[in-house]
């Protein structure tokens, strides 16, 4: 339950991405070629994490899975800075980009306190071999997590028009 709840926003959003930025054409980022690249070589990578997080869905394969979570969480943090700090074109333009770049500020600040939540579940459970708690506590934040980024994007999500 857990992989599912998360699959679906990063999936929604990786489409959504692609749909914004480069939808249309009259509003392409400069090298379009460049950001392309960035765009589905890091998604690509966030693909590769499902595909690991899938076949560790076991419940003695907790700690893999949230660990495989964990890094997914980071690779998605350093897209989001990346590409808003590219976006921005300078690292001085970044404050003003940051706000600018509406679902990435969301999504990097979402997966900041939800790795730390992770870390915790890490931490707590380390010495349990399968943990049933610690797989309903990690559902839960998983929940949490989707429940927000839906809350806090649903109009990037499901555009009105």
């Amino acid at each position: 339950m857990s992989f599912l709840l998360l699959i679906f926003p990063f999936f929604q959003g990786m489409s959504r991405i692609f749909f914004v930025y480069y939808g249309d054409v009259t509003k392409l980022p400069e090298p379009y070629s460049g950001f392309l690249m960035f765009d589905g070589g890091a998604f690509t990578v966030e693909s590769a994490l499902f595909f690991i997080m899938s076949r560790a869905l076991s419940s003695a394969q907790w700690r893999r899975y949230y660990g495989s979570v964990l890094t997914l969480l980071a690779v998605d943090s350093f897209w989001g800075v990346m590409r808003t700090t590219l976006l921005a074109g300078s690292i001085w333009a970044v404050p003003k980009a940051i706000w600018n770049a509406s679902p990435i500020v969301s999504w990097v600040m979402l997966n900041i306190a939800f790795a730390i939540v992770i870390v915790g579940i890490l931490y707590r459970y380390r010495g349990e071999v399968r943990s049933f708690r610690a797989s309903i506590v990690g559902l839960i934040a998983v929940f949490i997590r989707t429940v927000l980024d839906y809350y806090l994007e649903w109009y990037f999500y499901f555009p009105a028009h």
